[in-house]
């Protein structure tokens, strides 16, 4: 048996600051990520992901909001899978302590196939997260998944799931 397999990845990431002196502050990031595979009979796979978004600080009323753009592109010999679509949040903390915070955030990916459009994925979220101490935090979290597909054969859906957390911290 002779089988090998080499893997090539490449990463760039940036995040530039600014306004930090004033009741804004600001950053604007990206992600870059590529990985190519191939293995000892010529086959392989190539993947590459990437992000650009912007985020924002509100100072005195402890808010922060998000804003990004996400695609992604995977190859496997003639299969061609391609994703692309925004995402947006906003979090706030509440009390003195900022023990009370809640987010909400909104992603809408859109799916092709070799070409042809293949679904929609629209992600709405919701959380809530209580701080007790320096070592409890108690959690929530909610999300409704719509999915339409465009293929025939394939089902559209929608589906709710919720998740409870506790954490200790020790």
């Amino acid at each position: 048996l002779n089988y090998f397999q080499t893997t090539t990845n490449a990463n760039l990431s940036n995040n530039f600051s600014f306004g930090s002196g004033s009741k804004l502050s600001s950053s604007i990031f990206s992600n870059i990520n590529f990985q190519k595979v191939e293995d000892s009979q010529g086959k392989g796979s190539d993947v590459f992901n990437t992000i650009l978004g912007y985020n924002g600080m509100l100072k005195e009323m402890n808010a922060n909001f998000n804003i990004s753009g996400n695609y992604f592109r995977n190859q496997i010999d003639t299969i061609a899978s391609v994703g692309y679509g925004p995402t947006a949040s906003i979090s706030k903390q509440f009390l003195e302590n900022k023990a009370l915070s809640l987010a909400f955030n909104f992603t809408f990916l859109v799916s092709v196939f070799n070409g042809t459009k293949n679904n929609d994925t629209q992600n709405l979220g919701l959380r809530a997260s209580y701080k007790v101490g320096a070592k409890h935090t108690f959690s929530a979290q909610s999300n409704l998944i719509q999915k339409t597909t465009y293929v025939a054969g394939a089902q559209s859906f929608s589906e709710i799931k919720a998740m409870i957390n506790y954490a200790f911290r020790f």
